[in-house]
């Protein structure tokens, strides 16, 4: 356990600070500390496992000489971050939404309200957590058909832990990347033992890490009570506490997909702002932005669909918008940003003996005729309207009230309205695109339709869920302080 423990702190240390060198910084030394740890935890997990993977793939094996060559990597990449931040991207940006000096009596009392109601749902999501842990104390059904198991083959395969790979081992989805596989082994080797402890652990980990972010971002961008509003809504949503016992990739895949969408708007909002506030350079955002899309193709076969789809809305968003300036060097940023994750996903679908079952004995004619088939199309949409309205869509429903009681009572400008407008749908569009892409996968599916949507889609939705709330909270006038304003004007 002590090993273990070092290791977590050694990982927190090194992603937070990455995080805080390729984030727009706050002059608030709380607020920065909540964000490089919220940023950072997922962002070193992620860079350990496709370092480590890449090691152990040259080697051969994963011994004492992997362990060694990993942590030296992500040392170097963490003590250049720190460098180049203290000389070149030292500078913090003050332009955020400080506590307001007074409240309104309507903002404090729905402040308090929020508050009840978090302390309520905490208490309610913890007894969630143990009725659902007990009823699956070793994990749901692909934690023992895909991650444990291939978690077992590197942390007891030595040297022939490339047999996951092959067909006579008989493992599900084989061409599944090894994000979770390699955090689970990692933790197991530290422990000494494949307890199932750790996997749980590493749900939690990540399942408050994409919390804490959404709330400081939020804060940052929109005030305390959008905040607070975006944090109830994911608390309120009792399938995502659910999740995070199933010991699946889809809690880390709605992880890392979030956190891309959130350093997007902070370093939309922080790039390019009047002279008074420090332009903070985008190169190291969109390398932190990217890095995280890729790490999402690497948790799991629909992170890739995702990173496609985000890679094909961020490229013109960079070339059209104000970015365009500096377009080449972040396009640049981005691809190296990809470049690691990515290659060890072509490496892992390059080595399994079986091809995707998605596309196998799949002929052409066979895909047209799913893809216009109206049975198949009304059969997943009613299934999908079911499973929303059960799970998502009073938090939804709720945030979208709040949200438009909000902008009906500010007043705004046009061009307010337009930036937030933009803001919105450079995440409400991707995510769209990739519920597109989901929906297009059920239509070609060569498994049963009602087995795979059963199976499957009260998950997926998570991807994308964290995504349309941020979307929506966007649209939200900032609810600045009388403290900012008067501050603001003293600069004019």
């Amino acid at each position: 356990m002590v090993f273990l423990l070092f290791w977590i702190i050694f990982i927190t240390i090194c992603g937070s600070v990455i995080a805080d060198w390729a984030l727009p910084r706050t002059s608030l030394k709380t607020i920065r500390f909540i964000q490089a740890i919220s940023f950072g935890i997922p962002t070193g997990l992620g860079l350990w496992s496709v370092v480590f993977f890449a090691t152990g793939l040259i080697v051969g094996t994963f011994n004492r000489f992997t362990w060694t060559t990993s942590t030296i990597v992500i040392l170097v990449l963490t003590i250049g971050s720190a460098l180049q931040s203290l000389f070149l991207n030292a500078i913090p940006l003050d332009n955020l939404q400080r506590l307001p000096s007074k409240l309104s009596r309507v903002h404090l009392c729905s402040t308090l309200i929020l508050m009840i109601f978090l302390c309520y749902q905490l208490f309610a999501d913890s007894i969630i957590y143990q009725n659902e842990l007990a009823k699956y104390p070793s994990g749901n059904w692909d934690a023992w058909a895909i991650y444990n198991v291939k978690a077992k083959f590197l942390y007891l395969g030595n040297e022939h832990w490339l047999n996951l790979f092959q067909t006579q081992t008989f493992l599900a989805h084989q061409d599944y990347p090894l994000l979770l596989p390699v955090l689970v082994a990692t933790g197991w080797s530290l422990l000494g033992t494949s307890t199932l402890n750790w996997p749980l652990y590493l749900q939690l980990i990540l399942a408050i890490s994409t919390c804490s972010a959404m709330t400081i971002t939020t804060f940052r961008l929109k005030g305390l009570l959008p905040a607070m509003m975006v944090l109830a809504a994911m608390l309120a949503t009792p399938l995502l506490v659910e999740m995070t016992t199933w010991q699946y990739a889809d809690i880390p895949l709605m992880a890392y997909l979030t956190l891309a969408f959130l350093a997007a708007l902070l370093l939309t909002e922080f790039y390019g702002q009047p002279d008074e506030i420090t332009q903070q350079k985008p190169r190291s955002g969109m390398f932190m932005i990217a890095s995280l899309i890729a790490l999402a193709a690497w948790t799991k076969n629909e992170g890739q669909l995702v990173c496609l789809i985000c890679t094909l809305w961020f490229i013109p968003i960079v070339i059209f918008t104000r970015w365009r300036r500096d377009w080449n060097h972040l396009l640049i940023a981005y691809a190296l940003g990809l470049l690691l994750p990515i290659t060890a996903v072509i490496v892992t679908k390059s080595l399994p003996e079986t091809g995707n079952d998605l596309f196998q004995n799949q002929t052409i004619s066979t895909l047209f005729s799913r893809l216009s088939d109206v049975s198949r199309i009304h059969a997943i949409s009613s299934y999908w309207a079911t499973i929303i309205q059960q799970h998502y869509l009073r938090p939804l429903l709720a945030i979208s009230a709040a949200a438009l009681t909000l902008i009906l009572t500010h007043r705004v400008s046009q061009t307010d309205m337009l930036q937030r407008l933009f803001k919105a749908s450079l995440i409400l569009i991707p995510c769209i695109g990739t519920l597109v892409g989901y929906f297009t996968i059920y239509l070609i599916t060569p498994h049963d339709l009602q087995w795979h949507l059963t199976t499957s889609f009260n998950r997926i939705f998570s991807h994308v869920y964290p995504g349309l709330l941020m979307g929506i909270v966007m649209l939200i006038p900032k609810t600045t302080s009388s403290h900012n304003q008067s501050d603001s004007s003293a600069r004019q």
